[in-house]
């Protein structure tokens, strides 16, 4: 579903039932199947969060255009699942092998960074993929994982700096040869 489609079903959703199914029917089982497969709990409340989500939708009539629809359906289910792992204990983990072709960045384009990228630590790796994967905030994250704020900020810059010094080495060694 485009954009353009998405908001126009969006507008129409407080006056139309056929917009809410329409919505339903496209992001329903989507969402079931992005919630447990990122979240080590996820099977247990995929479909809390689908249908939290929609009540969401019709509860609050949202009106705001939406440039990215899948981006934005995703992470208002993150905040629900976020909110209800939260409910259940005081952590909640992302799945290491969790990725989806519709947030992923441009393989082509960007895939020394991927290179880069696995060669932090485990938490760091995590940390970047919520930056800059997910869109999370440095304070979302620390809430998320139970690190204090000024330690994924840490973490964050010196991950930049070493992706960044990795890029060199190799912009460098490539150049020089023949």
């Amino acid at each position: 579903m485009n954009h353009i489609e998405f908001n126009y079903l969006l507008k129409k959703l407080n006056t139309n039932n056929d917009s809410l199914e329409e919505l339903f029917n496209f992001y329903y089982s989507r969402i079931i199947i992005y919630i447990s497969d990122k979240y080590e709990d996820g099977d247990k409340i995929a479909q809390d969060v689908s249908q939290e989500f929609f009540k969401y939708l019709v509860k609050t009539g949202y009106t705001q255009y939406i440039k990215y629809p899948t981006q934005w359906v995703y992470k208002c289910c993150d905040h629900i699942a976020l909110k209800l792992l939260k409910t259940e204990r005081k952590y909640c983990r992302i799945n290491n092998n969790y990725s989806t072709r519709e947030v992923t960045i441009d393989d082509d384009l960007y895939g020394d960074l991927d290179i880069y990228i696995r060669q932090l630590d485990e938490t760091t790796q995590q940390i970047i993929k919520m930056i800059y994967v997910f869109g999370y905030s440095a304070k979302e994250i620390s809430n998320f994982l139970g690190i204090k704020y000024g330690t994924i900020r840490q973490k964050h810059s010196r991950a930049i700096k070493k992706i960044k010094n990795l890029h060199n080495t190799v912009t460098k060694s490539q150049n020089k040869r023949p």
